[in-house]
């Protein structure tokens, strides 16, 4: 329906074309004469062609949106089905005694992985000390030779 719609507005638009290209050109100008009774009868077929067309169109989108909605319910019960389905699955015991293994092993290696930070941490925090242990004892060195020096004039 949509193509014989598209064709005839298409055989429309191309007599339109014809009856310009069949006009004849006004010299030293983009003006073109043509045959104004072939333009009317053109313009003519397309008023009366046009409406159909729409009212053809308006059709199409009717049964398009009948067809989206039939889609739509059929999805929603898909997805229901699958909810259900789901949620037997989900109490299944296996599947439960394998989520609840799986959560404990995600626990102990969050927990390792915890514990190696916080060793982590400690080995930087320690590190960082003794740097700033080494800096004081420089400076606490330095400080005792200019005391030592400027009691000793």
């Amino acid at each position: 329906m949509k193509e014989v719609v598209a064709i005839e507005l298409q055989q429309l638009i191309n007599q339109l074309e014809t009856v310009i290209s069949h006009g004849k050109r006004v010299p030293l100008s983009q003006n073109i004469l043509v045959d104004e009774e072939s333009v009317r009868r053109v313009i003519d077929q397309m008023r009366v062609s046009v409406p159909d067309i729409i009212k053809q169109a308006e059709r199409t989108l009717g049964e398009r949106d009948r067809i989206i909605a039939q889609a739509n319910e059929e999805a929603g019960r898909i997805v229901q089905m699958g909810r259900e389905q789901a949620t037997d699955m989900v109490e299944h015991h296996e599947l439960v005694e394998d989520a609840r293994r799986r959560a404990q092993e995600l626990q102990a290696e969050a927990e390792r992985e915890a514990a190696a930070m916080r060793a982590e941490a400690d080995r930087y925090a320690l590190n960082s000390l003794a740097s700033l242990a080494e800096q004081v004892a420089k400076i606490d060195r330095e400080i005792r030779n200019g005391m030592s020096a400027l009691q000793g004039h």
